[in-house]
């Protein structure tokens, strides 16, 4: 009974936060879009050039060519760090936070895409080598599941990739190790999020392929709205709802049990004050009457007050 409780209110919150962030994940989501609509013309007029003017094409000229994609890292984990927050139910400044976690997390959401973006291209050839051998002995079918299952995993661990970026303060190794480690520890939550993603990007393809076949006019205008108002933030979201609270049971929880004198805020965010001495920094914004405000406006307004009261 509890647990059928909790579930019907993880799903409830789940909407909840939908609707009430529905057009910042709108936002969100056009920005991708766009972004990855720019990589693909500049991919296309790359491929264009190479087979061409160049007259070359090959399997290495195509991985070179799809390369810029990588770039989309630094974004996924600049929106992983605005999701983290809805789902937290954390009030913050929109294009302020965006700017900021991307700029921060540039370096190692970079690394991670190219991670990502090497090992995609070893499943496919991997996955296309052993389906071909298969056809001749078992040991390609052998190799063929292996590759599958190695690929389920990678992709239960991607989940998790930018999120650590952008939650802890650890290296590219600990993140790949410890999401590794989250593909067993959350293994059902995994599967079910799959499912959703696959329900959902599945609906999408199957609108595209119909509206490509119906040459509609009208539908064409719906699905170029469905893919800049949904399509990538819906699955953004829904990853970073399942993979945040995993994160905040297993590592943050019981990190701040053994530290009970830190804080989310306060860790990583020492500086040294005039005397050298190493002191909390205080946050740029705070809580007045109700609303987030500059900490510098309101020093600037006590020191007024300060000087009118002395008058």
């Amino acid at each position: 009974m509890a647990i059928q409780t909790m579930e019907k209110n993880s799903i409830l919150k789940y909407f909840e936060i939908l609707k009430s962030k529905f057009f910042k994940i709108v936002i969100l989501n056009s920005i991708f879009f766009t972004s990855v609509t720019v990589l693909l013309i500049c991919i296309m007029g790359l491929s264009s050039f190479f087979q061409n003017v160049l007259k070359v094409q090959s399997n290495v000229i195509d991985i070179l060519i799809c390369l810029p994609f990588i770039f989309l890292g630094p974004l996924t984990g600049a929106i992983m760090k605005i999701m983290r927050d809805f789902v937290r139910e954390e009030p913050g400044f929109f294009w302020e936070d965006l700017k900021k976690a991307f700029k921060d997390n540039f370096k190692q959401s970079i690394v991670i895409a190219l991670i990502q973006y090497i090992f995609i291209w070893a499943i496919y050839i991997a996955g296309v080598f052993y389906w071909n051998l298969s056809k001749q002995n078992a040991l390609g079918t052998v190799g063929f599941g292996v590759t599958i299952f190695v690929g389920i995993a990678f992709l239960f661990a991607s989940y998790y990739f930018y999120m650590m970026t952008v939650t802890l303060k650890v290296t590219i190794k600990e993140i790949i190790k410890n999401s590794f480690i989250f593909t067993m520890l959350c293994f059902l939550k995994n599967i079910l999020l799959t499912i959703i993603l696959v329900i959902w990007l599945g609906f999408v393809a199957s609108f595209t392929f119909m509206v490509i076949a119906s040459q509609n006019a009208f539908l064409y205008g719906i699905a170029i709205c469905l893919y800049m108002t949904l399509t990538f933030g819906l699955v953004f979201y829904s990853t970073a709802f399942f993979t945040f609270p995993s994160i905040k049971k297993y590592v943050l929880d019981p990190y701040y049990e053994e530290h009970p004198n830190e804080t989310s805020k306060s860790v990583g965010n020492r500086v040294k004050n005039s005397d050298g001495e190493i002191v909390e920094e205080l946050p740029e914004f705070v809580y007045h009457n109700g609303k987030m405000v500059a900490r510098s406006a309101l020093e600037n307004e006590k020191v007024f007050s300060d000087n009118d009261n002395e008058e």
